[in-house]
């Protein structure tokens, strides 16, 4: 059998999708190679795992340890992260390098607000603020969920003078199930 293809499933009378037909390159081998897939194989496309997965100590529910180091090298920073399977949970873009980040309509997980904590971190790290003066009001309004960003809008003035750890347990404290830290 042919490298990243697989024997088709597709029972009898099942409609066929548009395209079906159509030649297909093979980019598995040092030469491309044009493929014309047959009634019986279907290409199979390539997996892409992502870069990062928190773990436990990477966001704890406590906000004691929630200094960063200060000389964090901000190429560290990660740049995009893309949806993954549930469409209903909440995902982070970022226009580029050191920009604020925006969390989208959705179920916010310990992992997305992880990420939100990292780009938030790049943010104050390319603005050359300093840990003590982190405050909240910067990325206050990154929530594009309507729960949260009623929350946000209600509580806004005490909020926005919020030291950054502060802000984040509030999150937490909100908007992340209650048994969350259990469940890493």
């Amino acid at each position: 059998m042919p490298l990243n293809t697989r024997q088709s499933a597709k029972p009898q009378g099942e409609p066929s999708l548009s395209g079906d037909n159509l030649p297909l390159t093979n980019l598995s081998g040092d030469k491309e190679t044009v493929i014309t897939p047959t009634n019986s194989q279907i290409i199979i496309p390539p997996v892409i795992v992502p870069p990062h997965s928190p773990t436990n100590s990477d966001f704890s529910p406590s906000d004691s340890g929630s200094s960063s180091d200060s000389g964090s090298d901000s190429d560290d920073c990660p740049v995009q992260t893309t949806p993954m399977g549930n469409s209903s949970t909440a995902t982070i873009t970022v226009s580029g390098h050191g920009k604020r980040p925006s969390v989208s309509d959705g179920d916010l997980t310990p992992a997305i607000l992880l990420e939100f904590v990292q780009y938030c971190r790049c943010y104050f790290d390319k603005k050359d603020i300093p840990e003590e003066k982190r405050v909240t009001r910067p990325v206050l309004f990154c929530f594009k969920d309507v729960h949260i960003s009623t929350y946000v809008s209600t509580n806004q003035s005490v909020l926005g003078a919020l030291p950054f750890g502060n802000f984040l347990k509030r999150i937490r404290n909100n908007f992340l199930p209650h048994d969350w830290a259990n469940n890493l």
